[in-house]
């Protein structure tokens, strides 16, 4: 370091990704800084460190909130401004992109990831559900949270192809973290911020996402989302249960299912679940009468399949009537 000064060179030391650290490495690399580059006015470091420059980038309040004193509340004022100014003769700020600037650049990346396999179309979708989600998370965009979100989008779409469309993988990369820590906030579609919501309102999303999160063909992906809380529904004497399963997207498709696949099962081993399901049946409410007439007919069918007397199962009584209401010209079989 003297033979720098001495011969009017200058050393250039960047230290970067200081705050990706865990707070204890970021607080004793922030004392080594300060004994190694910090030099007292008038001491005999002075002239050795003058031509030395330490280039530190941070993100402010990360490092506010490393050396803040335990249980200081957001109220009391913060000690911590005045002790980066006194760590570095000058502080920059850097300013966030341009709005216009990170769509560019975010197209300029997926269209160098996906050439001309992606769409214009596709390509505004993606970045507004970018754009929404950093809204929502009240985050400045960065080159690098842009690349990692293209790389995070493309080893999707490598594993997929084209079986789940590009707007529903960049979806599905925003919302990974918090589905696998909570699967029951697509089901209630809690994993999306009001404004995301709105915009893919008349997306399949629900199964797209489950397809990914689930790793199974987006044709299966609603019953395997949906089929164990339908069943449990069914079998439930509290019809409440598969009224709240209502809203879900895929719900009636995948009730049906069920219903067809387990009838013949629950007539000649669970007859009372027949009944059962059948009362919760009749307590909602559906649009197209056609699908729905047929899942009665195969309740009536395996209702007629019981192989002991009607009048020896337990609590039969509202199912039989629901049973009866929907059975046409089969209800004196019952």
């Amino acid at each position: 370091l003297t033979d720098i000064g001495a011969n009017n060179h200058c050393l250039i030391i960047v230290l970067d990704n200081l705050d990706r650290l865990p707070a204890d490495q970021i607080r004793d690399t922030w004392a080594m800084m300060r004994n190694f580059f910090v030099a007292t006015p008038g001491s005999h470091r002075e002239p050795i460190l003058k031509n030395v420059w330490l280039i530190v980038p941070f993100d402010r309040e990360h490092i506010e909130s490393v050396f803040e004193p335990k249980g200081q509340t957001s109220s009391e004022q913060s000690i911590t401004p005045g002790f980066i100014e006194k760590t570095f003769e000058i502080v920059l700020r850097v300013a966030p992109p341009l709005l216009s600037n990170w769509q560019d650049y975010l197209k300029a990346n997926l269209l160098a990831s996906f050439g001309s396999g992606i769409s214009r179309e596709q390509i505004h979708r993606i970045s507004k559900l970018f754009d929404l989600d950093r809204s929502a998370k009240k985050k400045w965009v960065t080159p690098r949270e842009i690349k990692s979100f293209v790389n995070s989008i493309a080893a999707q779409v490598k594993q997929w192809g084209e079986e789940i469309p590009f707007q529903y993988q960049a979806l599905y990369v925003l919302t990974r973290a918090k589905l696998s820590k909570d699967v029951e906030s697509l089901k209630n579609a809690s994993i999306l911020d009001d404004r995301t919501k709105a915009y893919v309102e008349r997306w399949d999303w629900v199964k797209y996402l489950a397809a990914a999160h689930y790793n199974v063909a987006p044709t299966l992906a609603l019953e395997v989302l949906l089929a164990d809380d339908i069943l449990a529904a069914l079998r439930s004497p509290d019809a409440e249960q598969l009224k709240a399963l209502r809203p879900i997207e895929g719900f009636e498709n995948v009730l049906f299912k069920q219903i067809e696949d387990e009838s013949s099962s629950w007539a000649a081993n669970e007859s009372e679940l027949i009944f059962t399901a059948a009362f919760n049946l009749d307590q909602l409410e559906f649009d197209e009468k056609g699908p729905i007439e047929d899942v009665w007919q195969t309740l009536v069918a395996a209702a007629c399949r019981v192989g002991k007397p009607i009048d020896q199962i337990a609590g039969v009584e509202k199912g039989l009537v629901a049973l009866i209401k929907h059975s046409h010209s089969k209800w004196e079989e019952l």
